[in-house]
């Protein structure tokens, strides 16, 4: 009945859909797939096609009508262009250029020749499709199905002059059907407003003659099949909600008074409840929800004990778990996958073993149950926490053998494995058989590929000296920047499929921006977020101070830092310290780890007095009544790298002031770094390990003479002063360059570079 009803919609929905030759797309590929209502399955033919017809008539997703949202949220452009043009009287010349002075009554449009099809599939997939029968066209379209055979076969000149003469194209129409036809017309919503119903019935009616658009008299709807092909058809009207970026359950304070306040108390609602409440880790209230759900006279069926199982899968509590399962036996409600996969999740979570997980999948096994990859979900994820790579590829082979197909949360989980481990090349690998498998990639996923990005550009970033040369020089591109393009390009396919950038999005290319070192990308992602309407949370900001520190951290790692590094590092410490502040202006809480990641900038470009000075007056601004551990310690060991024992004792007197515990460790600090400053060491170039000496006759390990051993060994703090007194003499020595100018005396000059050199 329901293949019946929607021939009759399709029916009218055709010649909208076959008035304008998309691009690529043949007209008797997309009647069939109209009439018969299946999904189109050439990828080659939805270029051409404007939203609401790819959404209709060339969905890839492989499913019934029934089994997903097909939404068609506004009438295709182009057709709605050529039903005004229609309406105005003017026929339509194919080839024939847009005229600049008839903007809205031309109509600029260009017939492609259509493409043939290429011989021989280019992959399995392709091979698969083309052996399938071509769609049973129903008897009452046989007619119009022979047509568009024909124009399909017809080359493009003589369907050209078709158009223009014998008018079996959909052309003009007489000038008694146009009338009245461009009030209704003007009357069309803007195509390009999304948000804006549009009811494409009234519109085939107003626009298109009648003979285009009558349904054969002996096509009937039963009485009983109307109300479900009215809702199908809201259900294809309606727009696309935004969907949201946070869960409301674990992100708000659930209360249970308020929230009864504005629900009326239906068994969708407690099941709501007791879902929320264990998603905030709050057992005990679910529990009591569930039992007053009981004693309100609703009796719980397998939703609700299937909510209450969520709960103690979120809690952990597997004791609970089970005494719930228990309990729906009693009752004779039938335990099925989801039942035994929360039991599972309940035991991974409380810290249970693998096999303790597996028994549970074993027990399901044993009762009948339909096995489902959510059951095999669980030990998917019991081994990305455990960050087990090998167990979640056996478990997830395990499952292909026993014929379980796994779906998007299990790709989404060992995306996430192979992110955590710096393994992009097996996320690809997974992104391509995720489309063997034709499982369509979620918010998740693309989130998910992003985080891989930024997990290489932060490794390609901290690759030693040697690791960069050994890369170089077998043509590896190990720029970071170009993990951060990769990242951006993959949100761009992301706006493309239809979704929308949420805020985990913008926190994954926040970490790409800061494991490439990149603070002007950070900085530019944070608007572009502001600028969608998105509220950043503080981790968002803890992510731009990373890449601050990251950027001064690395900047220094490779030696004493130049005068444009130092200027660099300057402007990067001004972005760190606006943080707080732009924190505040958007009501915003400064955390402590906000205030700790601004004191590691300071510390990680060596300014020790700055430092000190946050640790005084920083956290005492935002409301903190000493500073934290983690910052005193990041000062610390300042303190030891550059062995100042001034700013140990300084860090001391901060921590004796605010009151604070001082470790026994930073106690001695000071007695440490004098210590330090008074113990010699060897500053002579390293010898190689091995080297030939004629004397010897051979090879030998080169060793110093214990005299020469001791003329470099110096102390810390003699080293100091050399470093000062050759700061001194390179002072002195621009200052005679200045003096002797271009025509003075070069003698004095040398004896000051000997001098130096000395």
């Amino acid at each position: 009945a329901l293949q019946t009803s929607l021939s009759s919609f399709a029916h009218g929905l055709l010649p909208l859909a076959t008035s304008v030759p998309c691009r690529g797309a043949r007209p008797l590929h997309v009647a069939r797939c109209l009439i018969t209502h299946s999904p189109c399955r050439r990828p080659r033919t939805t270029a051409g096609l404007c939203g609401a017809q790819r959404r209709f008539a060339l969905s890839s997703s492989g499913q019934s009508f029934h089994a997903h949202r097909i939404n068609l949220f506004r009438p295709p452009c182009r057709s709605t262009q050529l039903m005004r043009c229609f309406a105005s009287g003017r026929s339509v010349d194919p080839k024939a250029p847009k005229s600049e002075d008839e903007d809205d009554d031309y109509l600029e449009y260009y017939i492609d020749e259509y493409e043939t099809e290429e011989k021989g599939a280019k992959n399995k997939k392709e091979k698969k499709r083309a052996k399938e029968p071509d769609p049973v066209i129903p008897a009452e379209f046989a007619e119009f199905a022979e047509l568009m055979e024909k124009m399909d076969k017809m080359p493009a000149a003589q369907f050209d002059k078709m158009v223009e003469k014998k008018g079996v194209y959909p052309g003009p129409p007489s000038s008694e059907s146009r009338e009245g036809t461009s009030e209704a017309l003007d009357a069309l919503p803007d195509p390009s407003n999304f948000s804006e119903e549009v009811d494409l019935r009234s519109i085939t009616s107003a626009t298109l003659p009648s003979e285009m658009i009558a349904v054969p008299s002996e096509l009937t709807v039963p009485p009983e099949e109307e109300a479900n092909l009215e809702a199908l058809y809201d259900t294809l009207m309606g727009s696309l909600d935004r969907p949201a970026m946070m869960d409301d359950l674990s992100q708000t304070e659930l209360q249970i008074d308020a929230f009864w306040e504005a629900h009326e108390r239906t068994p969708e609602n407690y099941e709501k409840l007791v879902r929320g409440l264990g998603e905030q880790r709050r057992m005990e209230e679910a529990l009591t929800v569930f039992d007053a759900m009981v004693s309100d006279g609703i009796a719980p069926q397998r939703d609700a004990f299937e909510a209450l199982m969520y709960a103690c899968a979120a809690c952990g509590d597997a004791q609970q778990a089970e005494s719930t399962l228990t309990r729906m036996q009693k009752t004779k409600q039938p335990v099925l996958s989801p039942h035994w996969a929360n039991l599972a999740k309940a035991y991974f979570v409380g810290g249970a073993s693998f096999n303790m997980c597996k028994d549970v999948l074993l027990r399901a096994r044993e009762s009948g149950v339909v096995e489902e990859p959510s059951l095999r979900n669980v030990l998917v994820e019991w081994s990305v926490h455990h960050n087990d790579m090998d167990r979640a590829r056996k478990t997830m082979k395990a499952m292909r053998l026993q014929g379980i197909a796994p779906n998007i949360h299990t790709f989404n989980l060992m995306l996430r494995l192979y992110a955590n481990n710096d393994e992009l090349e097996k996320a690809r690998d997974l992104l391509l058989e995720m489309e063997a498998s034709e499982v369509s990639p979620d918010m998740d996923t693309h989130n998910l590929m992003i985080n891989a990005y930024a997990a290489r550009a932060a490794a390609m970033a901290d690759l030693s000296d040697e690791q960069k040369t050994m890369f170089r020089r077998m043509k590896v591109d190990i720029e970071p920047a170009r993990m951060l393009e990769e990242a951006q390009r993959q949100v761009a396919r992301m706006v493309e499929l239809g979704f929308y950038p949420d805020g985990m999005t913008y926190l994954n290319l926040l970490k790409a921006c800061a494991g490439a070192l990149d603070v002007g990308a950070a900085q530019r992602t944070l608007t572009r977020m502001l600028d969608n309407d998105l509220l950043p949370m503080p981790e968002h900001f803890h992510f731009l101070l990373t890449a601050c520190v990251r950027d001064i951290a690395v900047g220094h790692a490779a030696g004493r830092p130049s005068a444009e590094r130092l200027e660099q590092d300057d402007e990067t410490l001004s972005v760190a310290l606006s943080v707080p502040e732009s924190m505040r202006a958007l009501g915003l809480r400064v955390d402590e780890k906000t205030l700790d990641l601004v004191v590691a900038a300071h510390t990680h470009s060596f300014r020790a007095s700055p430092s000190l000075n946050l640790l005084r007056t920083l956290f005492a601004e935002e409301g903190y009544d000493a500073p934290t551990q983690r910052a005193c310690g990041l000062v610390a060991q300042l303190a030891l790298t550059t062995k100042a024992p001034g700013v140990a004792h300084s860090l001391l007197r901060i921590m004796r002031t605010h009151g604070m515990d001082i470790p026994a460790h930073l106690e001695d600090l000071p007695k440490q770094i004098e210590i330090a400053l008074d113990t010699p060491r060897l500053i002579h170039p390293k010898l190689p390990e091995v080297t030939y000496s004629k004397k010897a006759g051979g090879f030998v390990r080169p060793q110093l003479d214990p005299a020469v051993v001791k003329r470099w060994s110096v102390t810390p703090r003699e080293q100091r002063e050399i470093r000062v007194e050759k700061e001194r003499l390179r002072e002195i020595l621009e200052q005679k360059r200045l003096q002797l100018g271009r025509g003075g005396h070069s003698r004095s000059l040398d004896v000051s570079r000997r001098q130096l050199e000395a």
